[in-house]
């Protein structure tokens, strides 16, 4: 029985030619995009987890909505982490990055950096 199945899809897939070459790409585009998708939110998910307190990480930004098209910047002035420290009961430290023209990271509690593109 199983073996008529087979004879009658093998003589469909031949008399439809153009049918099935589509849904064949069309299936194997949407598979890759599953495959990407899923790529890229586990490697989302897993960012910064090396940390043993990664889920209390971070980041400030703000929005520059001056500019005609608003922009998100991930910079924020030196006095915002020791304001958020003393003024927010929820955050326990701060430390603002940023990089120097040598290519060093410099924070404030460790003024000579640390060497991040060599």
């Amino acid at each position: 029985m199983i073996i008529n199945y087979l004879t009658v899809a093998v003589r469909l897939l031949k008399r439809h030619k153009i049918n099935t070459v589509t849904n064949a790409i069309g299936i194997g585009v949407a598979m890759a995009s599953v495959i990407l998708v899923g790529i890229y939110v586990s490697y989302e998910r897993s960012f910064d987890t090396f940390h043993p307190d990664h889920d209390l990480i971070y980041q400030v930004s703000y929005e520059e909505v001056a500019t005609p098209a608003m922009r998100h910047i991930g910079a924020v002035s030196p006095p915002t982490a020791p304001a958020m420290v003393a003024e927010l009961s929820e955050v326990t430290e701060g430390l603002r990055l940023r990089i120097g023209e040598s290519h060093r990271v410099q924070s404030e509690m460790d003024p000579k950096g640390w060497t991040v593109l060599g």
